[in-house]
């Protein structure tokens, strides 16, 4: 007997808690929550950023008056690499983050 009190008690609860819910207010919620993790990962590319900034220039054997190459030889085609992230549904921010630090070489 005791069970079916307690199940009875547990169904009054859900239905409860079912009537207070709002799903415009579940749906802000998600949202806001993938905002605070997306900027998260902005702070951890600034952070990875102004460390690279820090550290010391990349030498080059660029003659003088000429723009030396900074791009890593053999490096990622960035262009098919953003084209296999958006394929795949990856949100701009991820797709910028993945491209950010392939350029950098920070992957």
């Amino acid at each position: 007997m005791a069970d079916k009190m307690d199940a009875g008690a547990v169904m009054g609860k859900l239905l409860h808690d079912y009537d207070d819910w709002d799903p415009i207010e579940a749906v802000a919620d998600k949202r806001n929550q993938e905002i605070e993790s997306l900027k998260v990962e902005v702070g951890e590319l600034k952070a990875k950023l102004f460390a690279q900034a820090a550290a010391p220039e990349r030498k080059t054997d660029a003659p003088a008056g000429e723009k030396p190459n900074l791009e890593p030889s053999g490096g990622p085609d960035l262009k098919a690499m953003d084209a296999s992230l958006k394929a795949s549904g990856a949100s701009t921010v991820k797709r910028l983050s993945a491209i950010l630090e392939a350029k950098m070489g920070l992957h």
